[in-house]
């Protein structure tokens, strides 16, 4: 199921001839269950009363609206269900069963706009807008069952069947007092609810006439049946899409804002066809692909019969996961998420979504869902009795650690150690603070203000002085890093809690623990840690200073104004509210005096200070269009290996989708230059969040192992990197390769590396992502920045490199946000050169930010404290203003 966003409709696109009687249309019907503005529900929408209403006049012409600025005259929430499902529709010889599943899409979308109406539907009014009151929606329904005409894989053009329904609210809200404002609701939140909503009423509708729901997927979205070969000859406009996409080595699902583009540009206009019945075409078509027209959607209809009053086990399960799945990635969650979550979890199952609200307000009632507190629009904020317990208990477990007592090093050798290392006054001082004999300190840095360097003389004193020191971090890649650079045992922190998990040790009186990149770390990984080193001590010894408990010491090092952590909860964060930090501010890592200062500025959030040097500096490379842009950006990183080739050099981007574009692209060019050998083999693979891609693999191929696994005798871990020297097809999903990793060489079947859906967690090893770039130093970087980055991940970009920087932005996609904002009679303007970098700017200052149960005021006074440098420039300005 799909629910697409459109912001900012235009009234005749509606109303002409072919969305008006035109053979495709199917329906345009009101929606509007108030009677608000003379209108019934459910009749049939007259077009010229339409265009009154979308301008905001009434039928004398006069202005209906009280408040002033309106730009947007209205919203289209399109709601399309998937391809196997228009399949049915097209190729059933059945006119019932033909209307009764278009009647599951329909009943799908009314029970989608009725919770949109009752959640999340609001005009404001007040001083500020701060007064919100419930209205009702105001909608035309605009249905058709067919998609534009387009090129298939027989040669032949025409219109796919599709079935979809343009939801176009008006953007009028009748108050109580009869004054009527403009609509105010949350429509990027709402829009995946009511995908979700959708697909929970069309599939169990689905369910009532037979068919038998399958491959269910994220927010509910399935198919009914055919062959996906099928279901892709009837997709000739999605074809279309990904085969520009599959030009740079994308896919629609995983680069919307790309596909959105690719839409554009592959779009034709919609016209009549030749006279002939599309039911006849479709079905010609389908009996050319060997399908029997009737017999075919018939075969798709084994479900069995629906008792409604049964008992669906597999729901009662999904239902009694949803607290934890909502916590997954978040602290906290709205009432929008947890009508989402439940819709979800009807789809494919015999319970019926009629009493969706009310298991929504059920689990509320039941205690596994707790409100913690009001936003500022006054809506109710969510958590989980689990998640509320786990921060408290992490800021807890570090205050008590941070209270203990342990035995420290010798000051004096470390002091002697430091000196000799080169440490400047600023490092010497942030080692010391380490160094306290407390169990737990936390260091914090900037990026390049070489954290881990400074680690090494206090490193080597607690080995000298009889602790044992090992290194955690949250990617096998900095773990062997950090390995390498401080000579101690290094893993992933899951690997280290695994053995926690099984009844192991890894931490003892004697140890000292060292976890790098903390920034990165949720709350649950945070307070395993935390837990494992508040274990009972072993030991204890009066000492002049106090008593001095046998005892572990953690060292977090981290940055919180990297990347969030993908988990739930910013761990760094609730141990922040428990010790003061030790920091290191200056930056040492770029040669470049400049580009230091700007990737100063990007710490401190000042990202137009920072984009001025960059400018200065020609980091920033205007391109036009996603091809270009990867080729470009390929470019500048072969150029600088071919400078530098005895340096790492880094090509990043937000995306794995636009890693793999650029993997696309370093592959074309090495398979010319005859690096790599063979046919390509495919092997179905996923990425580090799930997402399914199929990957490319040929001899000279380099490739990264995305999880542990042991093969040919040896060790795998998520990050090491090989070679390819062999490799043969098995079946249609997996190979059989043979690589050099190092000095070893080892075989494998891609199955032995797959996950749960039977997907290999392998990947090309040349670009990467920036969240897998977090904690590498490399001499130069390339970085694809389009619209999907903020503050955060532009800061990891532009602080890897000690040397060059190369900034690569597709300026034809910043064109197109600015074209959004601006109001309709100006959108097709040529953009400025000063437009295009505002809205740029305005792009990449958005912050990330991981939600929490603790109060907000609580991180606020935590931050003041423990910024020494905050501090001390707000002596100075107090100071001056007096």
């Amino acid at each position: 199921m799909v629910a697409s966003l459109q912001i900012g409709t235009v009234a005749t696109y509606y109303a002409r001839e072919y969305y008006h009687g035109g053979e495709q249309q199917i329906a345009a019907t009101w929606f509007a269950r108030g009677s608000q503005f003379g209108l019934t529900h459910g009749s049939d929408v007259d077009i010229d009363r339409f265009a009154q209403l979308h301008a905001g006049v009434d039928e004398s012409g006069r202005w209906l609206l009280t408040t002033r600025g309106r730009t947007v005259e209205g919203v289209d929430f399109t709601f399309s269900p998937a391809k196997s499902v228009s399949l049915a529709y097209a190729l059933t010889t059945d006119q019932a069963l033909r209307q009764a599943i278009l009647d599951a899409h329909l009943t799908g979308v009314q029970r989608a706009l009725e919770v949109l109406e009752e959640e999340a539907t609001y005009a404001r009014r007040g001083r500020d807008g701060l007064q919100r009151q419930r209205v009702k929606l105001t909608c035309a329904l605009f249905s058709h069952d067919s998609a534009r005409p387009s090129p298939h894989l027989d040669g032949s053009v025409f219109s796919d069947p599709q079935i979809h329904t343009h939801s176009v609210v008006l953007n009028l809200a009748l108050r109580d007092d009869s004054t009527i404002g403009c609509i105010d609701t949350r429509l990027g939140q709402v829009k995946t609810c009511l995908g979700s909503i959708h697909a929970a009423h069309t599939a169990y509708e689905l369910r009532k006439l037979g068919f038998a729901i399958q491959e269910i997927g994220k927010h509910g979205t399935f198919e009914v049946g055919f062959d996906s070969e099928v279901r892709r000859f009837f997709s000739g406009r999605r074809n279309q899409i990904e085969d520009e996409l599959a030009e740079t080595g994308q896919d629609s699902a995983s680069a919307p804002a790309v596909a959105a583009a690719a839409a554009l540009s592959t779009r034709r206009s919609k016209q009549r066809g030749d006279g002939t019945d599309r039911f006849e075409l479709w079905q010609h078509k389908a009996a050319e692909l060997g399908l029997v027209p009737g017999l075919c959607v018939e075969n798709l209809r084994v479900a069995q019969h629906l008792d409604p009053d049964a008992r669906d086990e597999k729901f009662e399960i999904a239902l009694a996961k949803i607290p934890e799945w909502l916590t997954e990635h978040e602290a906290t969650f709205s009432r929008i998420d947890l009508i989402r979550a439940v819709a979800t979890a009807h789809v494919g199952t015999s319970a019926g979504p009629a009493n969706l609200m009310q298991r929504v307000d059920q689990l509320i009632a039941s205690g596994r869902i707790v409100e913690i507190r009001k936003d500022q629009l006054k809506e109710p904020v969510y958590s989980t009795p689990e998640m509320v317990r786990l921060e408290r208990e992490t800021i807890d477990l570090a205050r008590e650690l941070a209270n203990r007592r342990w035995r420290g090093p010798d000051l004096t050798a470390l002091k002697n150690k430091a000196d000799a290392a080169g440490l400047s006054s600023d490092q010497l001082s942030a080692v010391n603070r380490l160094a306290e004999q407390r169990a737990l300190s936390l260091l914090e840095g900037k990026a390049g203000t070489a954290k881990t360097y400074s680690l090494k003389p206090l490193v080597t004193q607690l080995k000298e002085d009889g602790h044992r020191v090992i290194a955690a971090a949250a990617s096998w890649r900095t773990a062997e890093m950090l390995a390498k650079e401080l000579q101690v045992e290094a893993r992933a922190i899951d690997s280290w809690l695994a053995i926690a998990r099984t009844g192991g040790r890894f931490l003892d009186p004697t140890t000292v623990l060292i976890v790098d990149e903390v920034g990165l770390l949720g709350a649950r990984a945070t307070h395993s840690i935390l837990k494992e080193a508040t274990r009972d001590a072993a030991t204890c010894e009066s000492t002049p200073a106090g008593l001095i408990t046998g005892q572990a010491k953690l060292v977090l090092s981290g940055d919180s104004s990297q990347l969030k952590p993908i988990a739930a909860s910013a761990g760094l964060e609730l141990v922040r509210l428990s010790t003061e930090s030790a920091v290191l501010q200056k930056v040492v890592r770029q040669r470049d005096p400049k580009m230091r200062r700007a990737v100063e500025h990007l710490a401190h959030r000042r990202v137009d200070a920072a984009f001025k040097i960059l400018e200065a500096q020609d980091c920033i490379v205007g391109t036009e269009g996603q091809k270009p842009t990867i080729q470009t950006a390929v470019d500048r990183w072969f150029a600088a290996q071919q400078e530098r080739p005895d340096k790492n050099h880094l090509l990043i981007a937000r995306s794995n989708a636009t890693v793999r574009g650029l993997n696309a692209e370093i592959r074309k060019r090495l398979r010319a230059a005859g690096q790599l050998r063979g046919r390509d083999v495919s092997v179905a693979a996923s990425s580090a969040s799930g997402d399914p891609f199929i990957l490319r693999l040929a001899v000279g191929d380099r490739i990264r192992f995305g999880r542990r696994a042991d093969l040919s005798g040896h060790r795998i871990i998520n990050g090491t990197c090989a070679k390819i020297e062999h490799i043969e097809p098995v079946g249609r999903d997996h190979a059989e390769i043979t690589a050099r990793i190092g000095r070893r060489r080892i075989s494998f079947s891609t199955a032995a590396i797959a996950d749960e859906q039977g997907h290999a967690r392998l990947a090309h090893d040349y670009a990467t992502t920036v969240y897998q770039a977090q904690g590498l130093t490399a001499e130069s970087c390339t970085a694809v920045i389009d619209p999907r980055y903020d503050r955060n991940s532009l800061y990891v970009a532009a602080s890897r490199a000690r040397g060059p920087l190369s900034l690569v932005v597709d300026l034809a996609e910043i064109d197109a946000h600015v074209k959004a904002a601006r109001p309709r009679e100006t959108s097709q303007r040529d953009v400025t050169a000063e437009e295009r970098r505002a809205v740029l700017l305005k792009l990449l200052s958005r912050e990330s930010i991981k939600t929490s149960t603790i109060e907000p005021s609580e991180f606020a006074r935590a931050e003041v404290t423990s910024d020494p440098d905050r501090q001390r420039r707000k002596k100075r300005e107090l100071s001056h203003e007096l």
